[in-house]
């Protein structure tokens, strides 16, 4: 996936973005943005247990987030705080990002993908190839 070089929130529109997130997931970096605070809002602190499917005796359990997300009418999912946890538990998000799955269960058809940083540095390699950023 190719990055955007030089998108910021001063130049962008609401419709700007959202047609950006019809592409492929976003990266921005700077606070929660008004327009995402009707989302789902996971912090990426979440356990890796509490971020996937769970197999009971009753079969499969989906997490409470996507839940929420399918019911959600905006279908955003924000992970807020990437670059608050080392680059290697940032791989956890790999499959949500790349795929719209979690355990090899899909998203909600037409879920947009937010991720929320202060620090485009502390985020890996893997995770900025997925998204195009916003400064």
């Amino acid at each position: 996936m190719q990055k955007s070089k030089n998108l910021t929130h001063s130049n962008l529109s609401k419709t700007e973005i959202s047609k950006m997130l019809e592409v492929s997931p976003l990266i921005i970096c700077g606070s929660l943005n008004r327009m995402l605070e009707s989302g789902v809002i996971i912090d990426a602190s979440i356990s890796s247990k509490e971020l996937g499917i769970v197999q009971t005796a009753n079969g499969p359990k989906k997490p409470s987030w996507l839940i929420d997300l399918e019911q959600n009418k905006s279908k955003t999912l924000v992970i807020n705080n990437i670059d608050k946890i080392d680059e290697y538990e940032q791989q956890k998000f790999v499959e949500i990002l790349k795929y719209k799955t979690i355990s090899s269960v899909s998203l909600p058809q037409k879920t947009k993908i937010v991720v929320l940083c202060n620090n485009l540095n502390k985020v890996s390699s893997t995770i900025l190839s997925l998204c195009q950023t916003i400064i």
